[in-house]
């Protein structure tokens, strides 16, 4: 089902350690919540997604994806030295 997400040409997934590891095409982002719908609709119950728009976690009443943390600019990290 991840595969079907627009951009993904590739997934590495291990069922055991509930981790897939998602390769997207050159120059393109893909959708978190993307991501996430797709990971639902295979069967599995997403707790956590970490990717270049920041890290989702589960929303507690829906399930669905709420973007706790936004990754922090590169420009940001070197005026905060």
């Amino acid at each position: 089902k991840i595969c079907g997400v627009k951009g993904v040409i590739r997934v590495e997934t291990n069922v055991k350690a509930n981790r897939a590891v998602i390769t997207p095409q050159a120059k393109t982002k893909i959708s978190g919540p993307a991501v996430w719908a797709a990971v639902q609709k295979a069967g599995f119950r997403p707790v956590k997604l970490i990717g270049p728009e920041g890290t989702y976690t589960a929303d507690k009443n829906t399930g669905g994806p709420v973007l706790a943390v936004k990754p922090t600019a590169p420009e940001a990290k070197s005026a905060a030295r």
